[in-house]
């Protein structure tokens, strides 16, 4: 459960970077008419961006900070990494750029500068989902029957193509997994003694 609602909370802080960014604030440069209304309306906008931010990410350090129980692992590491400075963008974006911009002092420099630190934030918040997403590919089977009932399918259909491959007869390939060395894949016998070891 943890794990699903720390998911959430990385795809609503880049969804949120992504759809303020790129969507709201280029739509409403584009619709309001006046550039000046339209830049205090995006200010308002990455000001409660950076809120969203900092809820996120500190309910997010939060979760790793308990993962760490017997040592810091590299893949927490990195996430906090990812976190903290993608943090101190946004905080450094609201209260050291965005004041500046609505001044208008050096406008085209601070607004450069502001772009790219929102656009390092969105990058470093798409690596962390990114990381932090299950990958459909390392999901172990389902329980051990499942996995038993694979590689018992594995082994039959490794066994049968040896068999047609070989001048023997079908009933001296009983034990087929000794004369012709076909064995359970690797991956299979170590999900099984995973899942008989749970």
């Amino acid at each position: 459960m943890k794990d699903r609602f720390a998911l959430l909370l990385a795809s609503f802080w880049w969804g949120s970077l992504t759809t303020t960014g790129f969507l709201v604030v280029p739509m409403a440069f584009a619709k309001l008419g006046s550039p000046a209304v339209a830049g205090n309306f995006a200010g308002q906008l990455f000001a409660a961006q950076t809120w969203v931010a900092l809820g996120c990410g500190i309910a997010l350090l939060t979760y790793f900070r308990s993962k760490m129980v017997d040592g810091v692992a590299p893949a927490v590491r990195i996430a906090i990494s990812l976190i903290v400075v993608a943090l101190l963008l946004a905080l450094m974006q609201e209260y050291a750029v965005s004041p500046r911009i609505l001044a208008r002092d050096d406008l085209k420099l601070w607004h450069a500068v502001g772009s790219g630190m929102y656009l390092a934030q969105w990058a470093l918040t798409a690596v962390l989902l990114w990381r932090m997403a299950p990958s459909a590919q390392k999901r172990a089977p389902r329980n051990l029957g499942h996995c038993r009932a694979t590689a018992a399918r594995a082994t039959a259909i490794c066994c049968a193509a040896a068999t047609l491959s070989s001048n023997a007869q079908p009933s001296s390939r009983a034990g087929c997994s000794e004369t012709t060395g076909c064995v359970v894949p690797q991956a299979h016998r170590a999900d099984c003694i995973h899942h008989e070891k749970s």
